[in-house]
């Protein structure tokens, strides 16, 4: 029953496999450890994806006190998101 039903993830990854100029992904748990990684053309190798995952979490840590800076802390308020665009590139944590 449960290899039957539609994997959200997969659905996800897909999906953005599908836009225009899509690289590659890291999914990671809380604790910043790589569950899965992928990497359009050649594979990512694995030491590869543990550094890239330390950079993002560095930078979502660094965003969230930033902003929690700027805006004063309030109940509920938490970031969700964190985008990042360039002309050739966009990066969404």
């Amino acid at each position: 029953m449960a290899s039957q039903q539609v994997n959200e993830v997969e659905e996800m990854i897909n999906g953005l496999r599908n836009h225009p100029g899509f690289k590659s992904y890291l999914i990671l748990n809380n604790d910043g450890v790589v569950i899965k990684w992928g990497q359009e053309g050649s594979p990512m190798p694995y030491e590869k994806a543990v550094q890239q995952s330390h950079h993002v979490l560095d930078l979502y840590k660094k965003s969230k006190a930033c902003l929690g800076d700027l805006f004063g802390p309030e109940e509920g308020r938490q970031i969700e998101c964190v985008r990042l665009r360039t002309d050739e590139y966009e990066l969404i944590v």
